[in-house]
């Protein structure tokens, strides 16, 4: 999800910057609810923040299991 959003506002946010501040505020509730009401919670910020830099370095495809 947070590779494939860094991809998307690099083409298109923009020329839609009013989307690209929703889909911040919809990235921010995403790890909000990871940090506060999830199990196993640096599994899966550490699975966010690797598909973020991911999507910084344009690494697009599988991402393996070393999660």
């Amino acid at each position: 999800l947070f590779r494939n959003v860094v991809q998307v506002v690099r083409f298109h946010g923009r020329a839609f910057p009013h989307w690209l501040i929703y889909q911040l505020a919809a990235l921010l509730e995403i790890l909000f609810g990871i940090a506060f009401a999830e199990d196993g919670k640096g599994r899966k910020l550490k699975a966010c923040a690797l598909g973020f830099w991911g999507g910084l370095l344009s690494r697009m495809g599988a991402a393996g299991r070393h999660l």
